[in-house]
């Protein structure tokens, strides 16, 4: 997979949404509900960051960030 920045994601979301994609910056926040998790990640592209969904699971995605 090949790194995609914040900004290319906000000026066409369609050509993303066929395929997983990687992002790379630092997280901004992390809010946890029982069955899912939100991760807001930054890499400095844009003023917006992108907000990554996930599902909690003994993996314990959100934890320690």
């Amino acid at each position: 997979m090949q790194r995609v920045k914040v900004s290319a994601i906000f000026n066409d979301a369609s050509c993303f949404t066929k395929a997983p994609i990687t992002v790379c910056g630092w997280v901004r926040t992390v809010r946890e509900g029982k069955a899912f998790g939100f991760i807001e990640l930054n890499d400095g592209t844009s003023f917006r960051p992108v907000q990554i969904v996930y599902q909690n699971d003994d993996r314990k995605l959100g934890k320690g960030l």
